[in-house]
């Protein structure tokens, strides 16, 4: 199904201007949906450790075999490896495995731990929407410089002349 449809997943995701890691997101939660539907109905059945298991079992089998498989695959094609992770999702990326082992370590689970884990994936989708806000916001800005144009290097000559000018009665102002 994943197959099927991340064509036209990319192809909205590049309509809307979204970084690409939207893709792999969309595509994540699209493999994860029948387990994580699974561990929201045991949750809500107040079965917290049976939904815990199914959450994390789902996301270790499908994302802990995928990742040593591709990196088996570079070295043993000896292509380059780029994960496309940024220092702050290498962090993330590390403060979930050490909150996931501090989990499993336990032997049971209890609300607090899942409340972490979902805090986790909240800052993960906030840092991804506002650096998608963010570069949205960057690109209509280098769009509206560009249709200034050679008006705006106009404008550079002016604001240079006025700083100069400034600058002079600045200087006389020092020198009263």
């Amino acid at each position: 199904l994943a197959k099927q449809l991340s064509p036209s997943i990319e192809s909205a995701v590049a309509a809307i201007g979204a970084p690409k890691a939207v893709v792999g997101i969309a595509i994540a939660l699209l493999v994860l949906l029948p387990e994580t539907w699974a561990a929201v109905r045991a949750a809500r059945a107040n079965r917290l450790q049976t939904s815990l298991n199914l959450a994390i079992g789902s996301a270790l089998a499908s994302i802990g075999l995928t990742v040593p498989a591709v990196v088996a695959a570079s070295v043993w094609l000896e292509l380059p490896l780029v994960l496309g992770l940024e220092a702050k999702d290498m962090a993330l990326l590390a403060l979930t495995f050490v909150v996931g082992a501090i989990t499993l370590a336990s032997g049971r689970t209890n609300l607090m731990q899942g409340a972490v884990h979902l805090v986790i994936f909240a800052a993960f989708l906030f840092l991804a929407l506002v650096r998608f806000a963010v570069g949205r916001q960057f690109g209509r800005v280098q769009r509206r410089q560009f249709r200034i144009g050679i008006a705006g290097q106009r404008s550079h000559r002016r604001i240079a002349a006025l700083d100069a000018r400034a600058a002079q009665i600045d200087d006389a102002h020092v020198g009263q």
